[in-house]
């Protein structure tokens, strides 16, 4: 029996949907302190990428913060790029996860994507030091958060137990 995620954040403050509207940094909505977005990836046979960062020693999707004036969807896919050296399209908007790191607010936008071609990572091994392709029972004993696992079953159109 799978043991599915060991941690998690606090409860998400909210599961919010987004059009991916360009991010504008100097009028972002004031609650706002941190706009990041990911992707669930899944390539040909049916994997789904995971990445682990030393500095929280955690395995989570591919996500990263948006630069200025950068599109939500383009963060995902410079992201994903930079931290497994995939080449992706994005394909369905999923819900986008709300939490606090730091003690500011953060609103990580999310979709599922799909694999184009691999490359080379770019992400310096002290941000992302692994990246491991799973089956998705795999990839629930590997996720540290139980709110990425439900972005990995709104993509594959499961619920959380399957």
């Amino acid at each position: 029996m799978a043991k599915g995620p060991k941690k998690r954040f606090k409860e998400p403050q909210d599961h919010v949907r987004s059009d991916g509207d360009r991010v504008d940094h100097d009028h972002q909505p004031e609650a706002v302190e941190v706009w990041a977005a990911g992707a669930v990836v899944v390539d040909q046979a049916g994997l789904i990428a995971v990445v682990h960062r030393p500095k929280y020693n955690d395995w989570t999707l591919p996500k990263g913060k948006a630069e200025p004036g950068e599109s939500l969807a383009q963060t995902a896919v410079r992201e994903v790029a930079e931290e497994t050296g995939a080449v992706i399209e994005l394909e369905a908007p999923l819900m986008s996860l709300c939490y606090t790191v730091d003690d500011k607010f953060k609103v990580v936008r999310w979709w599922r994507s799909r694999l184009i071609s691999l490359g080379e990572r770019t992400a310096p091994a002290k941000e992302i030091d692994a990246v491991a392709w799973l089956t998705p029972a795999a990839l629930r004993d590997r996720l540290d958060y139980v709110d990425e696992w439900a972005l990995v079953a709104e993509a594959l159109g499961r619920s959380m137990t399957d």
